[in-house]
């Protein structure tokens, strides 16, 4: 569970839509777990190549 941290407008100050809401708390952790999930959700699976003569 995220806690410590407020969904903001997508685009602002980069990143995915959330911000810490305690100034000293970095949250760089579960912007790259989001990152990681959305490059997984969005990769094409590799496609063997077929070659005809």
């Amino acid at each position: 569970m995220i806690t410590n941290c407020e969904k903001r407008m997508i685009g602002t100050q980069g990143g995915f839509g959330y911000r810490s809401q305690i100034e000293e708390h970095d949250i760089s952790l579960m912007e790259s777990m989001i990152l990681a999930n959305w490059s997984c959700a969005n990769s094409k699976p590799v496609r063997k190549q077929k070659m005809k003569y």
